[in-house]
């Protein structure tokens, strides 16, 4: 447990950290008008996850909450193209995947084959792609392969500690591999306290949402490395 003195302490902790980032971000950003660069060269901040900062009770990058999983992302064109969207924020779902796609069209590069996002310039330029997605999937995988607790707590085995997660505008759905799944409304409850999976009038809600997970997970599942740890010294786990 934290006191809520602690709580507040690591939260400044973590904003001289932005503070921090943002100067030395700054300080590239100075030497590119320096230089002329920064009037030809494509700038994409984003990160790899969020942080809980004591929400849920929790520290670090767990679970399946939009503290972990909403990123901010900012992208600047220095082409005319985009000087009608600068300072916009656009709401449309991206993804990490889109952050490739979009450098390489930029630079007038081939999109191999392997990459399933999208290029983010036409939202620059004031376009919302034609069938662009209207919800996010991700995973969490909350094994520990050096320790069993989490499997022991849960009673899970350690290959189903995962789960897998949908986001809409509205739902977020979410599926565990060995324990009961969880549902929210996010439009009523934008924090994700009220679990609506066993509410009878959710049930169409629920399967629909389960029948897209599905689907992205059959064209997107791979485990071949699930389960090692690398880790000089440990090559395997005890049983």
């Amino acid at each position: 447990e934290m006191s809520i003195d602690a709580v507040t302490q690591a939260r400044a902790r973590y904003y001289g950290l932005i503070t921090e980032a943002d100067h030395n971000i700054g300080l590239v950003l100075d030497r590119l008008k320096e230089s002329g660069e920064i009037d030809h060269t494509l700038i994409v901040l984003t990160s790899d996850h969020g942080e809980q900062l004591g929400n849920h009770y929790q520290f670090g990058k767990q679970g399946y909450f939009s503290d972990n999983f909403h990123v901010p992302m900012i992208v600047v064109d220095p082409s005319s193209s985009a000087d009608a969207t600068r300072g916009q924020v656009e709401t449309a779902f991206t993804e990490s995947i889109d952050v490739m796609p979009t450098m390489l069209q930029w630079m007038g590069q081939p999109v191999p084959r392997q990459c399933t996002g999208e290029s983010l310039l036409p939202f620059l330029a004031g376009q919302r792609p034609e069938g662009w997605r209207n919800e996010v999937f991700y995973e969490f995988d909350f094994r520990e392969v050096r320790d069993a607790s989490v499997e022991q707590t849960l009673g899970n085995s350690m290959d189903e500690c995962a789960l897998a997660a949908i986001q809409t505008e509205e739902w977020k759905y979410v599926h565990f591999a060995n324990l009961p799944p969880l549902l929210f409304d996010l439009k009523n409850d934008p924090a994700e306290l009220h679990n609506l999976a066993n509410d009878p009038a959710c049930v169409a809600i629920m399967l629909d949402l389960a029948q897209r997970l599905i689907s992205w997970r059959i064209t997107h599942a791979n485990r071949t490395l699930t389960g090692y740890c690398a880790h000089h010294g440990l090559n395997h786990r005890d049983p």
